[in-house]
Formats: C-alpha cells, structure tokens, sequence
C-alpha cells in the first residue's frame, strides 16, 4: 500500500539558534531594510555586532533558500551564509548537522545556487560580497566534497549574484548590474538595491581547469550583453554547443523592484532568454525564447552542464491588479526552438485560486531514455479551501489534472527552491559537514 510521510522541519542555523536563545528576532530582514528606517536598523545591526548582542563571525544566514544533494550531505542553502548539513531520519524527520567546513582561505558566503556536475560529481559554487574586491569568489567541490579549486574575481563593482551556472568546460558569472546603493534608501525610500539599466550586464566564464588564486586575480573572459541592463535571478542551464559556443538560459527582467510592498505583477516580467557567447570572436548576442512570463526554471539534473533540450518555469500571475507573486501553473520550454516561434510547447494551469512555486523535476527512472521522461512535484496552495497539496504531473504531456493529489496535514508556506532526494541517494547520507 503506498504511504506518504510528511513533515515541516526547522534547520536551526546560528540565527535561528540566538533568536531562540533570546526569545526575540535580532537578525534584519530584507524586507525591514526600505527607508530612513531600514538605514536606521542597518545602523543598530552594527552596534550589536560591535557589542556581542549577535554573533555573526560562524555565519548570519537562514538556510532557507534552496536545497542540494551533493556527496552524502543534504544541504541547506542560503547565499549570505555557508550552507547547513541536514540529514533525513527513517521517520521522516530533519535533523541539522551544522555548518559547512571550508578551507580556511574561504573568507566569503556560499551561492544558494550550486551547480553539480552529473558526469564527474564535481560542485561548482561561488560566493558575494560588497566590501573589496575581489567582490566574487568561486570554487570547486570535488565528488567527495573536497575544496579543490578557489579563485577571487575582481569586477568593477560589486552586484547582488544570486546565482550562476556551469558547462563542461567553464563556471559562468552572471555580472548583472543590481547594485547594493545604501543612499536609495533615503532619497528614494526604499530597498538598497536598484537595478542600473544604464550599466551593461555581462556574462563571464571563467575556465574550470584554471589555476587557484584565492586572493584574486582568476582570468575571466567577459561578454557584453547587448542593450540595456538587466537582471535575471534565476539561470535554467547552460551548456557548449558543437561549435564551441556556449549557450546560456536564464529568466530575464529588465524591472525590477525588491521593495516588496511596491510590486506591480504587471511590471515585474521575467522571460526565459538565451545568451549565446562566442569565445573565439569574443562576441555575444541574445534572443528571448517565449512570451511565457516566469521563472524558477529546471532541468533535468542528469542535463546540468551538458547539451539540453527541455527546460520547466514556474508561470506567474501578470495583471495589472496583481501586487503579490504569484505562480499558476508550469510551462515546459524547449531550448532548441528556431528563431521566430515560441519555445513553450505545453503549459499546466492550477484551478483557479490555486498558487506553487518551483517545480521539480524528477526523471521516472535512471535510465528513462527521453529527457523529459519524468514527473514535475511541486506543492500547491488553494486559497479557497485553505488547503496546501502535493501535485505530481506528467512532464511529457503536461496535462492540467495531476496524476497524484496529495492533500497535506498542515499549510505549506510559499517558499522559493527544492529539491528530489532519491532512497539511494537518502541511504548514502554521512554524519558529517
């Protein structure tokens, strides 16, 4: 008889641990940080810092962004900190194991947004960070979960990276220009981050077989991205083509605005794209590859750094009433589209008054032959019946009606990445971070 488990763990990070030590929230939140107001407790921050209210020197973060698997460890993600070992018990239970260990030449945080190599097993990362150059640092985690390559990467200034991507041959950098500019906050009221359309977004890659120069230095060949800037949170894939090219997809928007109590839906557009960078001429160009509005893409994760077709977003809610977030369903894109059509070759629209988030792709077996011979999982939230679901759909032939329906003993909060751990990959978990 088929039986399903659930729970809704916590992952006690250092914040969530002095938190609950001094029964009060001590740490800011993005959303506080708008305003004279947001300066203000930016400002108080410090000061506790200075006076060992909080402790920051063992990391800040939530672990609460995304999720992955990589050499027997679960781990929690969160890019202004190191990521969190979890570890799944029999009984369906999360316990956490504690911080990453790095090397000690890691002085920065760690992307939410890893890239793991399918073929070789290899984690590429990298980490941010607003105060000197080099402003980014990347890495390599070997199958065993060795640091075996770092390199520092100077920029000409500072961005908010939230997250790259990887090929066989090359770490790729998402030098978009959304940029941490602290006096916004006052003379415009708001986050202390603004997209600078008039700045170029570039994209670099930065070859995986290179030397390590933890202190900076790493060679980096940069592409400039025709038009104006932009930013693109999330990346789908990418990969070198037979020419030596490579081919990068991400979910641009050319607006942007973090404040979260001013979001337009209607403005706020995001749209799978493709870069195609050519590194023996230096050249690049882009192409948007669908009028679907949306974002988290996936892909199949035996595809990651390697040639692709398929690629699934989550679809968002774009009228002009809409001031919230808001995802409808999930179209399924495909990569290899010509110029002129559009790419989405099948969408999946929840009831009405129902919202997800990320989808996940899950292969039906190890050795299913179609790359898009798999399910898409993802939770659901129908505000009609103030209920939260489990859905699993066919991503081959992207039907509406789930082929399971999961109702859940609780609410699942909206969230933002996960992920599928495999009974294989569940029985390889170690003790350790």
């Amino acid at each position: 008889m088929p039986r399903v488990d659930s729970a809704i763990p916590l992952c006690l990070g250092r914040t969530k641990q002095q938190e609950r030590a001094a029964g009060r929230p001590l740490f800011n939140k993005l959303g506080d940080l708008y305003g004279k107001r947001g300066l203000a407790l930016l400002l108080l921050q410090k000061l506790f810092r200075s006076l060992g209210v909080v402790r920051t020197e063992n990391g800040a973060g939530t672990a609460n962004t995304a999720l992955a698997f990589h050499a027997g460890r679960l781990l929690a993600l969160h890019e202004g900190d190191l990521p969190y070992g979890v570890r799944v018990l029999c009984n369906g239970l999360i316990e956490t194991m504690g911080r990453m260990r790095l090397s000690s030449s890691w002085k920065t945080s760690f992307t939410a947004h890893p890239k793991i190599d399918p073929v070789n097993g290899e984690m590429l990362f990298l980490g941010y960070q607003f105060e000197s150059n080099p402003y980014v640092s990347a890495g390599i985690l070997d199958e065993h979960g060795n640091l075996v390559r770092q390199w520092g990467v100077e920029l000409p200034y500072p961005v908010m990276m939230h997250d790259m991507a990887a090929t066989e041959n090359y770490l790729v950098l998402m030098h978009l220009p959304l940029c941490f500019d602290p006096q916004a906050m006052v003379k415009d009221n708001t986050v202390p981050f603004r997209l600078r359309r008039e700045l170029t977004s570039r994209i670099g890659l930065l070859r995986r077989d290179q030397a390590s120069c933890p202190a900076g230095g790493a060679e980096v060949a940069w592409f400039d991205i025709p038009g104006p800037g932009f930013m693109a949170f999330h990346v789908a894939t990418a990969f070198e083509d037979a020419h030596g090219n490579v081919k990068v997809y991400a979910c641009q928007q050319d607006n942007i605005n973090l404040d979260l109590d001013a979001i337009l839906c209607s403005e706020e557009l995001a749209r799978l794209t493709e870069y195609t960078l050519v590194p023996a001429s230096g050249a690049a160009s882009s192409r948007r590859l669908s009028s679907v509005v949306g974002d988290f893409p996936v892909v199949h994760p035996g595809k990651a750094t390697r040639p692709c077709r398929w690629a699934w977003l989550a679809t968002m809610e774009t009228s002009a009433t809409c001031n919230t977030p808001s995802f409808t369903g999930i179209a399924k894109m495909d990569l290899t589209a010509q110029p002129g059509t559009d790419a989405c070759a099948g969408c999946i629209a929840y009831p009405a008054g129902t919202y997800g988030g990320e989808a996940v792709f899950v292969p039906r077996t190890a050795a299913a032959a179609a790359e898009d011979d798999g399910y898409l999982v993802v939770y659901v939230y129908d505000t009609l019946a103030d209920a939260s679901y489990f859905h699993v759909y066919d991503a081959v032939k992207m039907g509406s009606e789930p082929l399971a329906r999961i109702r859940m003993p609780r609410r699942v909060p909206y969230g933002f990445h996960g992920t599928w751990v495999s009974e294989q990959q569940l029985k390889s978990q170690v003790m350790w971070v």
